[in-house]
């Protein structure tokens, strides 16, 4: 861009701005209507919004799990 612009400003004067402004104007509409909203989500809510997992793990898997860590380390340390 900044390659760019003195050449553009030489040649198109000030319809130059107006091209940067109607390029801006229309950022707007493809954000607001394509980008998804990330905020608050956490990171594993983040994989399903961009399609990396189908589903969030449940909250009883998560626990198990959790729970024969802790039993796998006590088991260890005996």
């Amino acid at each position: 861009m900044s390659q760019i612009t003195p050449h553009a400003v030489a040649n198109l004067g000030w319809k130059t701005f107006l091209m940067f402004a109607i390029f801006n104007f229309a950022n707007i509409f493809y954000v607001w209507f394509f980008v998804r909203e990330t905020n608050g989500k956490s990171l594993e809510e983040m994989e399903v919004v961009f399609g990396t997992v189908s589903r969030l793990p449940s909250k009883d898997s998560e626990s198990q799990t959790a729970d024969r860590h802790v039993e796998t380390i006590n088991e260890s340390s005996k």
